[in-house]
C-alpha cells in the first residue's frame, strides 16, 4: 500500500535523490544498468505502470497529493508531499505538473530480444539529442513500431527531457542495445527483413520502398549531422530518401523518422508486394 509522508525541509535526506537527480548537469546513459529514472508529471508515471515497471518513490504538492492515490494505491510506493517552494527547491525549477517521481533504471536487453515477433523496428546511429530520441519514440510508438534499437552513440532515452518529448513512450516502447553494430544489419538482412537506411542524398525515393508481404521492416537513421556511416549504410538493403523541394537540405531525423514509419510501417494503407 503506498503511504503519503510529508517532506517540510529541502534537505531531508528521504528525499536526497530528488535533489541530486534533477538537476541540469546530471545525464545518465544507456546501458548504465543501476542509477534512478526522473519521471516528470503523473503521465509518465502512468507509462512506466504500462510498462510493467514500478517507481521507487513520488514526490508531489499537496494538491495533486489525493488524484495519485488511485493510481498507486495496490504499490508499496511513498508519496512524498511537499509544498511548492520546497517542491521546486528540490527540482532546481518550477515544478509546473506539481508531480516528480523515481524509479530504479533497468537495463536494456539484447536486440535479439526484440526480434521474436516483431514486424517493424527503428534503429538509430548517433542520435545524440534527447528531444530526438524522445520524438521519435513518440512517432514509433503511434505508427506501430514494435521497438527502437540504439547502435552506437546515442542519447539516452531514459534521460528526464528523452522521456517528456516521447510522452512518456520511452517507458513502454521497448529498447535494446543493437550490438553488434553494424553486423546486426546484416543480420536483419539474412533473416529477411527489408532493412531501410533514410538518406537524404539516396537515389531510390521512400514511397518506391514497397515491403513485401508479411516483410518485417528495418528502418535505420543517423544523426543529422553526418547520416548514417558507411559501413551501416552498406550494411542496408537499400537506401531511401525522402523527397523534398529542392534547396532543402535534410529533414529532422524524428520528422524523417516518422514519415518513413507513416509509409512502411504496420498502418501503412499500401498493398504490399
Amino acid at each position: 500500500m503506498s503511504t503519503f509522508v510529508a517532506v517540510e525541509d529541502p534537505a531531508d535526506p528521504r528525499v536526497a535523490d530528488y535533489a541530486r537527480l534533477c538537476r541540469p548537469h546530471v545525464r545518465q546513459h544507456l546501458g548504465t544498468a543501476s542509477g534512478l529514472v526522473v519521471l516528470e508529471g503523473r503521465r509518465a508515471i502512468e507509462a512506466l505502470l504500462a510498462g510493467g515497471r514500478t517507481p521507487q518513490s513520488v514526490l508531489t504538492s499537496p494538491e495533486k497529493a489525493a488524484s495519485l492515490a488511485p493510481l498507486l494505491a495496490e504499490l508499496p510506493v511513498p508519496i512524498f508531499v511537499a509544498a511548492r517552494p520546497v517542491l521546486d527547491s528540490l527540482a532546481g525549477y518550477p515544478v509546473h505538473r506539481g508531480i516528480l517521481g523515481l524509479a530504479r533504471r533497468w537495463a536494456p536487453p539484447h536486440a535479439r530480444a526484440l526480434l521474436d515477433g516483431a514486424r517493424c523496428l527503428v534503429l538509430l546511429e548517433g542520435v545524440g539529442d534527447h528531444e530526438n530520441v524522445g520524438a521519435i519514440f513518440r512517432s514509433a510508438a503511434a505508427l506501430g513500431a514494435d521497438g527502437v534499437l540504439f547502435g552506437p552513440r546515442c542519447a539516452d532515452p531514459l534521460y528526464r527531457r528523452a522521456i517528456r518529448v516521447s510522452m512518456g513512450q520511452t517507458l513502454r516502447l521497448p529498447f535494446a542495445d543493437a550490438q553488434p553494430w553494424p553486423a546486426l544489419l546484416d543480420e536483419l538482412c539474412a533473416a529477411g527483413w527489408l532493412v531501410v537506411g533514410l538518406a537524404p542524398k539516396a537515389d531510390t525515393p521512400l514511397a518506391r520502398v514497397v515491403p513485401g508481404r508479411d516483410q518485417p521492416v528495418a528502418l535505420v537513421l543517423g544523426n543529422e549531422a553526418d547520416g548514417l556511416s558507411d559501413p551501416a549504410r552498406l550494411a542496408c538493403s537499400l537506401a531511401a530518401r525522402v523527397p523534398m523541394t529542392p534547396g532543402s537540405d535534410s529533414l529532422n531525423v524524428a520528422a524523417a523518422a516518422a514519415v518513413a514509419l507513416s509509409w512502411l510501417g504496420p498502418l501503412a494503407d499500401h498493398p504490399r508486394q
